[in-house]
């Protein structure tokens, strides 16, 4: 959770799988006030992994740990 005290860091990326009852809006809405408070200095996305639900970390491993390791890879 981001503290609303705190600013968040460089990175800021939500990852939701396509078949989850969570909305994706939070993390959408998150990501717009980054970019408006921060402009470019802050890289924030939302992402989305297909045929995941709210477990895909543990059901879909493989697929998780490749949407993480992109995002890793591209970190200064």
């Amino acid at each position: 959770l981001i503290n609303p005290h705190e600013t968040p860091q460089d990175e800021v990326h939500f990852i939701y799988g396509s078949r989850t009852w969570i909305s994706k809006e939070t993390g959408n809405e998150i990501c717009k006030k980054i970019e408006i408070e921060n402009g470019a200095k802050r890289n924030c996305s939302v992402l989305t992994l297909d045929g995941g639900g709210h477990h895909f970390p543990i059901t879909h491993a493989d697929k998780t740990a490749e949407i993480i390791n992109k995002i890793i890879s591209k970190i200064p």
